[in-house]
């Protein structure tokens, strides 16, 4: 169990989700067979590495990607985000793009496909807090 699968398996609990293992496609299934992306971080900034076509095809079949925020020194899920995942797609692709674009002014070339999204980005998303509830 990577550190990683840990904090999926955490939310998962929170969620009433089913943590697929290391070698799935997808993070997480509900109930209904819907499937999940997880990203968890330490605050709001969660990255998303080596982002290819084929990566983002993949999250296309995920109903919502799950953004959760820990606390990894106390062992405690601290709020959980849902973001639809065409919109989170959309995003992503346009952040790379802006990204190619500057490196490309600086004559420099991209060695990692990495994007992160922050809390402006949450209310662009109209990501939902869904946990925790009030």
């Amino acid at each position: 169990l990577t550190s990683n699968k840990f904090w999926e398996v955490l939310v998962a609990l929170k969620l009433g989700h089913k943590v697929q293992s290391e070698q799935a496609k997808h993070d997480a299934v509900d109930a209904a067979g819907n499937m999940y992306e997880y990203k968890v971080a330490k605050g709001l900034n969660w990255s998303f590495q080596d982002i290819s076509s084929e990566v983002l095809r993949k999250y296309l079949a995920d109903k919502n990607i799950i953004l959760a925020s820990v606390d990894k020194d106390e062992l405690v899920v601290k709020k959980i985000y849902s973001a639809d995942a065409k919109k989170v797609v959309k995003l992503l692709r346009s952040k790379l793009l802006e990204k190619r674009k500057r490196y490309l002014l600086l004559g420099k070339e991209i060695r990692r496909k990495q994007i992160s999204l922050n809390p402006k980005d949450l209310k662009s998303l109209r990501a939902k807090l869904i946990y925790p509830t009030n």
